[in-house]
């Protein structure tokens, strides 16, 4: 009897010893879960609440771009259908300082060298529209194919330096009628010193 006895609390210590291994397997696991979901939970309000401002103008960026659209202008005819103001298309190099990365330095001396321009114009030209203008600054106008091939080629595609077509008026009868027709165009840096 004594070994049915002993046989019986044996099969129980077994029992109880299987069912608390059991129970610390499940406690294990859920703590585990429940450790993973805390990691989950914290870098959620990393990204969301913490860093909320930092994506939020990071996918300001991406989405918006201002491109300023200069509207075509029509042909001016004498009447005798001479023609007397043509436009034609030509390629502009544009900088945006809103988007302006280290590297760019580099990138303006070899930018310089190619358009023929001293790297000084072009750092004043950036000081004077403010680091923050998302409006495109232009650096050349004008500018041939050749020169255009070379910059595409020679890593220029950063994101603040372009290079866009525009419309250039042509006054094939030089100042005929300029007072009538109109003329606009860039003044220089000395020009606007000479108004100041």
């Amino acid at each position: 009897m004594s070994f049915l006895l002993e046989k019986k609390f044996s099969s129980e210590s077994e029992k109880l010893s299987s069912k608390s291994t059991y129970n610390l397997r499940v406690v294990g696991l859920f703590l585990f879960c429940f450790f993973l979901l805390g990691i989950l939970g914290t870098r959620l309000w990393y990204l969301q609440i913490y860093k909320y401002t930092y994506y939020k103008e990071r996918s300001e960026e991406n989405r918006l771009r201002i491109i300023p659209i200069t509207p075509n202008r029509g042909l001016i005819f004498d009447r005798k259908g001479k023609i007397l103001v043509d436009n034609r298309t030509s390629y502009s190099v544009l900088i945006y300082p809103v988007k302006i990365t280290p590297e760019i330095n580099k990138k303006i001396k070899v930018l310089s060298e190619k358009l023929e321009i001293d790297p000084e114009i072009i750092l004043k030209k950036l000081k004077y529209a403010g680091a923050n203008s998302p409006y495109p600054i232009d650096i050349k106008h004008d500018i041939d194919q050749d020169t255009i091939s070379y910059l595409l080629e020679n890593g220029m595609s950063l994101p603040a330096i372009t290079i866009e077509p525009s419309i250039t008026r042509v006054h094939p009868e030089k100042n005929l009628a300029s007072h009538i027709l109109g003329y606009t165009g860039e003044i220089t840096y000395d020009e606007l010193n000479d108004l100041k």
